[in-house]
């Protein structure tokens, strides 16, 4: 049986996009019509939660964050994040783009999807490619 492992590593593109919005947010804050105490705490909450995000979701540190799915056959895949392996079917409501990918897995027994956004820097060229071969030839994303 044929497996394909893809490992992800910190996508540059999702951390500038994430860093981005928290730099808007920052700049948003600081021109609403409040205290100049406000302002300035709102913003220092924002750099900081912002900061936070990029930390664990950004770079992969979280527990929840998946850093390698591998296809198993043709709808099951493994998930894997920092505190468990799961086994996983592709739901229908993923989406796949040339620039980035957000792959939604429905887990048994768990109620809520286990999702991730993969950018195409995630990992090299050839293997995002793949990814969206393996994603694509499951037809799920077709049915739906």
């Amino acid at each position: 049986m044929l497996k394909h492992v893809f490992e992800l590593k910190p996508s540059k593109l999702y951390v500038s996009g994430m860093l981005g919005v928290m730099i808007i947010s920052i700049v948003i804050m600081l021109t609403l019509p409040w205290n100049v105490l406000f302002r300035l705490i709102g913003s220092i909450l924002i750099a900081y939660y912002g900061s936070y995000l990029i930390w664990q979701y950004g770079l992969l540190k979280a527990n929840t964050s998946v850093y390698r799915i591998t296809w198993q056959r043709d709808e099951q895949w493994l998930i894997y994040t920092r505190q468990a392996v799961y086994e996983a079917e592709l739901r229908g409501d993923s989406t796949l783009t040339t620039w980035a990918s957000v792959l939604r897995f429905r887990v048994p027994g768990y109620y809520l999807p286990i999702s991730c956004v993969i950018c195409f820097d995630a990992m090299p060229a050839d293997y995002y490619r793949k990814l969206l071969f393996y994603t694509l030839s499951t037809g799920i994303l077709s049915r739906s």
